[in-house]
Order: structure tokens, then C-alpha cells, then sequence
């Protein structure tokens, strides 16, 4: 997938996404969504983050593709697909069992919307999370999206939990 993501072949990406397990698929597509905005393929970029199964990494990648927009002076339809994407917080869940994966694209999602100017709707979804520790995490997103807007393009990262640590 890596040559016919850097050849900008999408149609032949989606081919070798198409033969990925459900898991393996959604960060396929989350990867050939990214590289087709990244072209200014702002009609592709959002129908293959459709095809995303897994909502958190739908979340995660909407937060790019919006970032993205906006670089590109579509800040409107940028602020739009960050309010789509907010999840309810039934699906978000407490806790017991979690996985930071999901904590991070929640932050993601948070600092995208910060850093396009929208703290104050970020703090109304995050205030109906249910777990006092995931909104915790999720509004250091909101710190992180104002610190970029206000620092001219540094994007700081104030916490990060890697999907692999050592033992």
C-alpha cells in the first residue's frame, strides 16, 4: 500500500484495503483518507473515511481530514465534519476495559476542534463524557488545539499514551 499511497494511486490503495481484516481495513482507509486530502482530493478524502468501520478511527481521521480543509481555506466544512464526528457518549462507554486508542482519538477530535476555534463546543460534548479521567484526558486536546492556533502552527503535544510501551 506504502507505493500506491506515495504514487497517489488511490483506486489501487482501496484495492489492498479491501483484503485487510475489519481492524487492519478502518486504519487503511484512515491512511488513504489522510493521503488523498493531503492531495486536495476533498471529494474522496470523505467518502473513504465513510468506509472507516471502527468509530474511533473515524474520529481520529476526521480530526486530520479537518485539519487539512482548513489549511486549504475550507474552514466551514472543516468545523462541520468535527461536529459530525463527536460521538455520543453511550458509545464513548466508562472505563472498565478501555483502551487508551480510544481516549486519544477522542483527544484528536478535541484539539481539532480547538485549534479551529471551537473550545467553547468542545467543552459542551466533553462535559457529557462519562468517565471523569476521559474528560480529563480529552481536554488537554482542547489546551493543545489553542496552544497551535495561538502558536502559529506548533502543534505541542502535552500527553500522548503510544499504542505499544515497554515493558
Amino acid at each position: 500500500m506504502e507505493q500506491a499511497l506515495r504514487a497517489k494511486d488511490f483506486k489501487q490503495a482501496l484495492e489492498i484495503a479491501a483484503k485487510e481484516t475489519e481492524g487492519g481495513a478502518s486504519w487503511a482507509l484512515a491512511r488513504i483518507a489522510l493521503a488523498q486530502a493531503k492531495a486536495s482530493d476533498f471529494k474522496a478524502a470523505p467518502q473513504t473515511r465513510g468506509q472507516i468501520k471502527d468509530p474511533f478511527t473515524r474520529i481520529s481521521v476526521s480530526a486530520s481530514l479537518a485539519l487539512e480543509l482548513a489549511k486549504a481555506g475550507q474552514k466551514e466544512p472543516a468545523v462541520k465534519m468535527l461536529q459530525e464526528a463527536i460521538p455520543a457518549p453511550e458509545i464513548v462507554g466508562a472505563d472498565e476495559g478501555y483502551a487508551d486508542d480510544i481516549r486519544s482519538s477522542l483527544q484528536d477530535l478535541a484539539r481539532a476542534q480547538a485549534e479551529l476555534g471551537d473550545e467553547n463546543g468542545c467543552l459542551k460534548w466533553i462535559a457529557k463524557l462519562p468517565s471523569p479521567f476521559t474528560r480529563t484526558y480529552v481536554l488537554l486536546g482542547v489546551v493543545e488545539g489553542i496552544a497551535a492556533r495561538e502558536g502559529n502552527g506548533a502543534r505541542p503535544r502535552l500527553y500522548y499514551v503510544p499504542f505499544e510501551t515497554p515493558d
